[in-house]
């Protein structure tokens, strides 16, 4: 069957080097109206208050997200005309004592104040302009709290500046005026001097332009803040809005472009829990993934696959790692946004991880007691391989204990408990492949012997009730490579009447493996390094040495595309019929 291949173009170049915040919170609606109730609800459950803006003209509600900071009421727009649903549904869910309109009636008109009277109580605080009008809202907002001595000023006519400057006037407990030619000395400006041309001896925040005046505004007012709301500054509209957030937050408000974050925001926002506002339209993904310290896609990138054999064995002299390395290893791992994948997902090319996050494999030989062992009131030694992976899946979000263990006849050393971790591992995302049956070197024996030594521990593991399916996966002993005139037994072959078939063949070598997308991907000839005495090379020299950022496989975070570099177009190839999506290089 033809495959269907899609090709889109998406541009991901970042600027910065990638510095990993929690992963940000996007609060988005369909619409303006819908994106203002999520971002109200998120900061409010049961309001006195409630104040509605004009969706379609707003800039007469620019001191309003002030004057929610001193009545703690959310601050939602309205359209001119008519109730959006989700606005009345918030409404109604709220119950709130006062609905108060910000505007005259070419932001809210009668028919929708009218509409509301028979509910609520409505008081709508208006002027002849914007600046009248936010006179009005300070005046009330002074009935509340608000210090008139804490002002602070922008231009009315930039929507842009007014909305930053909304949370800083609240944390100040003031209020927010509009420039015009009779304005007063204020205490703070935020703008330009092009804008506001007042005293400069009054203390300033200005930058270049908005994206800079916001990450001015931020550094020098909110460097305590924990917590950061980004939102677009091309179409600042939902900014006014999310001074819910802001208020409730004690956060600064800051500026990107959709596909753009300048080095100063993102300078800011690290180390911060990070607020998206708006959908994709707004801040696009590129942003997004910038934000989450995640790079772009690239999965036709290599996969590591780890070979461990003895954790924690006390006499061990080779091929031994202690577990409290093994639990460094799956910590550096993790922390450099490695996830765990099944043997089968990889060799399938069902990689399914989330966007910007890289698969490796977990590989164990030889089936040693110190990989699973079982108390005997069947509780899992908590220093054996298992143990260790179950233990970290609890405490690491996000991290699966996918393994695959190569076993040999006397596997895992409790003949006893063999049916009961059998039943375990499959239930918890992991399996067993083979390695034969008594470990020989398969060049030395020959075809004979090695489909024999197959075909019989084949047999054994799946005479267990708890087998779910057929051993698919063969890792060889010592990591032998027999001859090509007969290692076609490797993959299939019968003794005694039992058959065997291996998707896959598992090898050990200083090489890292292939994409499963890759072209050279080879079911045949998969390629593991090994870990633990006599490699002596660290985890963290291992990753350094055989993974890079060019060459590295990142996640797309969907399973029906694969993403890659337009480098790669050549030498990628799909497997399960998905759509192909091509990205420019970082």
């Amino acid at each position: 069957m033809k495959k269907k291949l899609t090709y889109i173009i998406l541009l991901c170049l970042f600027l910065f080097p990638m510095v990993g915040n929690a992963e940000a919170k996007r609060i988005a609606g369909e619409n303006r109206y819908e994106t203002s109730v999520l971002l109200a609800q998120e900061a409010y459950t049961s309001p006195r208050y409630v104040l509605l803006a004009g969706g379609e003209s707003y800039v007469d509600a620019i001191a309003g997200g002030v004057l929610g900071y001193h009545l703690e009421a959310p601050l939602i727009f309205v359209s001119k005309h008519s109730i959006p649903t989700v606005v009345s549904d918030a409404l109604a869910q709220w119950d709130p004592d006062y609905v108060i309109l910000l505007g005259g009636e070419n932001s809210i008109s009668h028919k929708v104040e009218k509409e509301l009277r028979e509910k609520y109580s409505i008081k709508r605080l208006a002027g002849a302009n914007r600046y009248e009008t936010a006179e009005h809202v300070n005046a009330f907002a002074t009935l509340y709290g608000a210090n008139s001595e804490q002002d602070v000023l922008v231009d009315g006519q930039v929507l842009a500046d007014s909305l930053i400057a909304a949370p800083f006037a609240a944390q100040q407990e003031g209020v927010l005026h509009l420039y015009s030619d009779t304005s007063e000395m204020p205490k703070w400006i935020v703008g330009g001097k092009n804008r506001v041309p007042i005293d400069p001896s009054v203390a300033r925040f200005a930058g270049d332009n908005r994206y800079h005046t916001s990450a001015v505004l931020a550094t020098e007012a909110f460097m305590d803040a924990t917590d950061v709301i980004l939102a677009n500054g091309e179409n600042p509209v939902d900014a006014l809005s999310a001074v819910n957030l802001a208020n409730l937050l004690k956060a600064p408000i800051l500026y990107v472009k959709r596909d753009t974050i300048t080095q100063d925001v993102y300078q800011f926002i690290q180390g911060r829990n990070v607020y998206l506002v708006g959908g994709s339209a707004s801040i696009g993904r590129r942003v997004e993934d910038q934000v989450n310290g995640i790079h772009s896609p690239n999965e036709g990138g290599d996969v590591l696959i780890l070979m461990y054999h003895h954790i924690g064995h006390p006499n061990a002299a080779k091929y031994n790692v202690s577990s409290e390395e093994f639990r460094h290893h799956l910590q550096v791992l993790y922390d450099q946004k490695y996830l765990p994948v099944p043997v089968s997902d990889y060799v399938n090319g069902t990689i399914d991880l989330p966007r910007g996050y890289t698969p490796y494999v977990i590989t164990f030989d030889d089936g040693s007691a110190n990989n699973f062992w079982m108390f005997d009131d069947g509780t899992i030694e908590p220093n054996s391989g298992v143990g260790v992976l179950m233990d970290f899946a609890e405490t690491h979000p996000g991290f699966h204990p996918h393994a695959t263990f190569f076993v040999n006849k006397n596997s895992f050393g409790q003949p006893e408990f063999l049916n009961q971790k059998i039943e375990y591992l499959y239930a918890n995302g992991m399996e067993l492949g083979n390695h034969s049956y008594t470990h020989p070197h398969f060049s030395v024996v020959g075809p004979e012997e090695t489909t024999k030594e197959l075909a019989t521990l084949s047999s054994y593991i799946e005479s267990y009730d708890a087998m779910p399916y057929p051993l698919k996966y063969i890792a060889t002993p010592f990591g032998d490579q027999p001859p090509s005139s007969w290692n076609y037994v490797l993959k299939e072959g019968s003794f005694d009447d039992h058959g065997y078939y291996h998707d896959a063949i598992f090898y050990t070598a200083e090489k890292i493996a292939k994409s499963p997308y890759d072209r050279a991907f080879d079911a045949g000839r998969i390629y593991r390094m090994g870990i633990g005495a006599p490699y002596t090379v660290t985890i963290e020299e291992l990753l350094e040495k055989y993974t890079t950022r060019s060459t590295r496989y990142y996640s797309d975070g969907n399973v029906n595309t694969v993403t890659i570099p337009k480098a790669f177009a050549d030498s990628i190839q799909t497997r399960n019929n998905e759509s192909i999506v091509f990205v420019e290089e970082e």
